[in-house]
């Protein structure tokens, strides 16, 4: 989470790094079942782990995406949300900051392991961004969020 110190910008970022650490063990250990394979005797079974191991590595490199949001109080400046999922594919939304409604916190599905926070839009768009699994650290950045909007419409009220 950063800010760049200018009080017409806000900019949250995350960055999974202990999921991209998961992922890099996990194909790690892919790899050193693949040289098993070819350096032994050619078992039907390490080629199972290994592609199991390389599956489950895509998988937390999947789950472990980037996300920035840059809010910028200037009318003339559109706000954008990015997510980058595998370390390249992208994918931006832009909008004006006026556009948003409320920022709601979010318990993900059943359990109270995991919270986001959904971003509503005039629009009707909705962003689920920031997910956790601790709820003081989506709540921290849901008031920064809040706070930065409610100020950009204090300033332009009358």
């Amino acid at each position: 989470m950063e800010n760049k110190g200018n009080s017409d910008e806000l900019v949250l970022q995350e960055k999974p790094l202990f999921m991209w650490i998961v992922s890099g063990i996990m194909c790690f250990c892919a790899i050193i079942f693949l040289i098993y394979y070819f350096a032994g005797s050619n078992a039907w079974w390490k080629l199972i782990i290994m592609g199991g191991f390389f599956v489950e590595s895509m998988f937390y490199l999947y789950i472990a995406k980037i996300e920035k949001l840059v809010l910028k109080s200037s009318s003339s400046e559109t706000s954008y949300m990015t997510e980058i999922w595998f370390l390249g594919f992208r994918r931006t939304h832009h909008f004006q900051i006026g556009q948003i409604t409320k920022v709601k916190l979010k318990e993900s599905g059943r359990s109270n392991y995991c919270f986001y926070l959904d971003l509503y839009l005039v629009d009707g768009r909705c962003f689920s961004i920031f997910k956790s699994g601790l709820k003081a650290r989506v709540q921290r950045k849901q008031i920064r969020i809040k706070s930065f909007v409610e100020n950009y419409f204090a300033e332009r009220s009358p």
